[in-house]
């Protein structure tokens, strides 16, 4: 593994660099000696998903130091990904989708439940999609998929809040699954979406925050019926403030559950924003709520503001009591 570690850093170091960069700081002694090396061993055959991981583990530090980009912690993803168990045939986006942690969480969820190989590979091929602006993580995001056994990585590198006539093959109403982690902190105002695309809440409200922006999308993207997972600050659902957005998501989807993440799920990932997860449904709900929503939160997600490791964490065992309620209610 610590020879994977360094042909994956070499990679990472070409997934990095700005477009006419490309190139090592290394000498032909030493290219040499690692040639040499590598010849020595042959890893084609080890497991996709430890060369995977491994590539996670060496990306993390090298980009989040170079680029400032804030990564969604492993156990959330796979939270969300178990809660909304992806099937073979949904066709699934992440919009803001940076390293594609959500599309190769997905590969992972259903290589333990397909054991069809053609099955498995027309899901890895075509069913799921992704978009991001940024270049550099289009790269990152590319590579984690193909080491995960996607070898075609539908990800667009633009930007997702677009007008849907800027895209070649991405449009409203034609996705079965978002997941998804939208940017926070930014306002936009009314000039800003004078290049971006149509949205409701702009006519609704005067100034936009830009991961409801990120809602908003996701919500298009869906198609009736359609099931979303989506990070979200916390605030949204607490504050008097955001009363009116709250009613608005209200008529938007059903909702089905919220869960409260605790302060430091982010903080070793550089912010120490309070989330929470929204699952919602998109369906326009009845004026009369006959139905439960599952509310609680996550006290201990496994490890400190450091990303330290603790003990007794809960996420495992709250993964089950969510999954629970689905069976038993329903999306």
């Amino acid at each position: 593994m610590a020879l994977l570690g360094i042909c994956l850093k070499i990679m990472i170091y070409f997934c990095c660099l700005s477009e006419g960069e490309l190139w090592l700081k290394l000498s032909s002694v030493a290219l040499s000696k690692i040639a040499n090396t590598f010849s020595l061993y042959d890893i084609s055959n080890s497991s996709l998903d430890i060369k995977a991981r491994a590539f996670q583990n060496v990306y993390k530090p090298a980009v989040r130091a170079g680029m400032g980009q804030f990564f969604t912690p492993h156990e959330v993803v796979k939270l969300i990904v178990d809660v909304i168990s992806p099937k073979q045939q949904e066709v699934i986006i992440d919009p803001f989708c940076g390293s594609g942690h959500f599309l190769s969480e997905s590969l992972s969820h259903l290589r333990s439940q397909v054991k069809n190989c053609n099955v498995f590979n027309e899901f890895a091929y075509h069913k799921l999609h992704g978009i991001e602006k940024s270049e550099r993580m289009v790269r990152i995001a590319m590579t984690d998929m193909r080491l995960n056994g996607d070898g075609h990585s539908n990800i667009r590198c633009t930007d997702a809040l677009l007008p849907f006539s800027s895209y070649v093959d991405i449009e409203p109403n034609s996705f079965d699954v978002v997941m998804t982690n939208p940017p926070f902190g930014s306002v936009l105002s009314s000039d800003a979406f004078n290049y971006l695309g149509e949205f409701e809440l702009n006519s609704l409200f005067k100034n936009v925050p830009l991961e409801l922006a990120g809602l908003e999308r996701s919500i298009q993207l869906l198609r009736d019926g359609g099931k979303l997972g989506i990070i979200l600050p916390e605030s949204i659902f607490v504050n008097k403030s955001f009363y009116n957005i709250r009613k608005w998501i209200s008529q938007k989807l059903k909702v089905r559950a919220i869960v409260s993440l605790p302060i430091e799920t982010f903080s070793p990932y550089g912010t120490s924003i309070k989330t929470s997860i929204l699952f919602a449904k998109k369906e326009r709900s009845d004026s009369v709520y006959d139905y439960k929503i599952f509310t609680g939160g996550i006290e201990n997600i496994g490890y400190d503001a450091a990303g330290r490791p603790l003990e007794n964490g809960e996420i495992n065992a709250f993964t089950a009591r969510l999954q629970d309620f689905f069976r038993k209610e329903g999306w």
